[in-house]
This record gives C-alpha cells, sequence and structure tokens, in this order.
C-alpha cells in the first residue's frame, strides 16, 4: 500500500487513527484502537467471503495489522507528521520507467490545505473511482492503443497516489485497479502507465478503459491546455462530436 509503517501502534496519531476498506465500504472511525481497526477489519472481512475472496483480501492478523499501520503512516505523511511514522524497506522492487522530458515543465498538484483533495481533481472524481462496467469499458485494441500513446507521454508521471490525493481517495483509486484487473482488462503498457498530469493525477491504467464521454466533460479548460500535442483525448471527442 505504502512506503511507511507507524513507529508505534500503541501511540494515537494526529487526528486519530482510522481505516477504510472502499470494497466493503467499511470506514472505521478515528481515535479507534489499532487493535480495535484491526480486530473491525478482519471480522468484516470474514463476514463477507464472497468479496474477500475475489479481492484476496487478508484476514490473518499479521497482514491485516501490516494493513493498518502503513495506512496510518501514509495518512500521517500527508499531513506531515512524520515522527510517528518509519521508512518501510522495499528491496529488490523493480521500478517501472517513465519517459520524462530533460528539464520538464511541471503542473503541481491541486493542493488544499497541503493535501491534494480528491473532489478538486475533477478528472479523475467519480469517473474514475467508480469506474466502468465491463460492458462500458472500451475494447481491447482501443485500449491498447490509447497505452501505447500514453507511454510515451511527456504527461506520463511517476508520482504517488498520495502526492495528489487524500489517503481515501488513494486508496479507492488502488481498490478499482483491483476491481479492474478482476474484470481481466489489461494492456501490454500497463508497467509503463502513471498519473497524467495534464488531467490533474488521472490514473493512466484506468483512463484508457474509460469511454471518451466520460473523460471529456469532466476536463477543464486548463486540463485541455495541458494535454501533450499527441494525446488521444481531442481527436476521439472530435470523432464523437462532443462539445
Amino acid at each position: 500500500m505504502g512506503n511507511f509503517l507507524l513507529k508505534n501502534t500503541n501511540r494515537q496519531t494526529p487526528g486519530g487513527m482510522w481505516f477504510y476498506e472502499p470494497r466493503l465500504k467499511l470506514r472505521v472511525n478515528r481515535y479507534s484502537s489499532f487493535h480495535t481497526i484491526v480486530d473491525s477489519v478482519i471480522q468484516a472481512r470474514l463476514a463477507n467471503p464472497s468479496i474477500t475472496q475475489q479481492f484476496k483480501l487478508a484476514t490473518d492478523r499479521a497482514s491485516v495489522e501490516r494493513e493498518v499501520s502503513e495506512f496510518n503512516a501514509e495518512d500521517c505523511r500527508a499531513r506531515g507528521y512524520e515522527d510517528y511514522i518509519t521508512p518501510l524497506a522495499r528491496e529488490g522492487k523493480k521500478e517501472a520507467f517513465f519517459p520524462q522530458p530533460p528539464n520538464p515543465v511541471r503542473r503541481p498538484p491541486r493542493l488544499q490545505g497541503g493535501v491534494a483533495q480528491v473532489a478538486q481533481a475533477v478528472a479523475v472524481g467519480k469517473v474514475m473511482v467508480d469506474f466502468v462496467t465491463k460492458e462500458e469499458a472500451v475494447g481491447q485494441d482501443h485500449a491498447e492503443k490509447r497505452a501505447a500513446i500514453c507511454a510515451k507521454c511527456p504527461r506520463n508521471l511517476k508520482a504517488n497516489l498520495l502526492d495528489w490525493f487524500t489517503v481515501a481517495a488513494a486508496t479507492a483509486i488502488r481498490a478499482t485497479y483491483e476491481l479492474k484487473t478482476g474484470m481481466g482488462l489489461k494492456t501490454s503498457n500497463d508497467d509503463n502507465l502513471g498519473l497524467c498530469e495534464a488531467c490533474g493525477g488521472c490514473p493512466m491504467g484506468l483512463k484508457v478503459w474509460i469511454p471518451i464521454a466520460k473523460i471529456w466533460p469532466h476536463l477543464t479548460a486548463e486540463d485541455k491546455d495541458w494535454l501533450d500535442a499527441s494525446c488521444w483525448i481531442p481527436p476521439e471527442a472530435t470523432a464523437a462530436e462532443l462539445p
């Protein structure tokens, strides 16, 4: 989930420890104890075996404790409370390649109070988190062509979701990726797709499957100005005669 763990799970974090499980729509409120959160997550997953099995959710205590620790550590990191967290070693992890132009001009995350808000990332918002059904998704060849363009795009940004979104929003987006995988929606360029900085941090791995009619209306004039000249979005919108 993240790159950090809590230093002390018996120490309440600023604003309170909590947890959100989007696949079960489970929210354990802030200021719950670490062990209460872990127990709640395990019980909810055991009570919903079909969802737990579908998304391969952990139910053993050690794994869930790690999830809860990572979740709250990322929450602390996003809000600047680094005294409460410790780095999580990621040995042997291969980093995906994301092409970047020399000295690129970067569009900053849409920030409010120091943390990117999902409500401000218009192109990500409801379209990205709710995603689409398998029947609504564009065809495999269509997604492959889009992904090939995105993989080479200078707006293809390698970034942590938490650099752009709240913990809850980032968690929901990660769950949506799992949902996409469960539907068998995969392109040959998935490992090279990051966040689209032109669209306010849009996860490219999700966007390439979404019909243009669900993308174009959510882009602001500023978003459209930031699209690279090679982007597939404007020509698709023109072909679909979208205003």
